[in-house]
């Protein structure tokens, strides 16, 4: 990272600017030429180290075509939006934010457990409320998990 002074380093911190994201922009593979897509996601992570990002697709796609082909991606989430001005000119504007960006590996979730695992996930990223589901709905959803190889955070305050 070019500005390290605007580099987090610390799991902890990172995870508290991920829980104010809305959205996960997943990159793919389409043809070497890119693709993204917002997303509504969950994550966990485990042993204090290693992240896995949950996201709920629909059951065919284009985006699913895509990590059928080539499972390697990239994510980028952000927060914190605020324009602010030091001068009278457009060049005297920027933008404060905060942005979590990485690559993982993508793998389909199916085992009914952790499908379960990671739309209990998902939905505690958005809502405090755990909702029960059938187990015909859980063994037809589609879950994504990516498992985050490596991750960095930019904060501009």
């Amino acid at each position: 990272m070019r500005r390290k002074d605007r580099e987090i380093t610390d799991l902890q911190q990172i995870t508290a600017i991920m829980e104010r994201c809305d959205a996960c922009r997943l990159g793919l593979n389409d043809n070497g030429a890119p693709y993204i897509v917002p997303l509504c996601f969950g994550y966990t992570v485990k042993d204090k180290a290693y992240i896995t990002l949950f996201f709920h697709s629909a059951g065919e796609g284009h985006k699913l075509d895509l990590l059928r082909k080539d499972n390697h991606v990239a994510f980028e989430m952000d927060t914190a939006h605020d324009l602010f001005s030091r001068g009278s000119d457009t060049c005297g504007y920027g933008m404060r934010y905060q942005c979590v960006m990485g690559t993982g590996t993508a793998r389909l979730v199916t085992e009914d457990s952790e499908k379960a695992a990671a739309f209990d996930h998902i939905m505690a990223h958005y809502t405090q409320e755990k909702l029960p589901y059938s187990s015909t709905a859980l063994h037809a959803a589609i879950i994504i998990a990516v498992d985050v190889l490596s991750i960095s955070c930019k904060v501009h305050q």
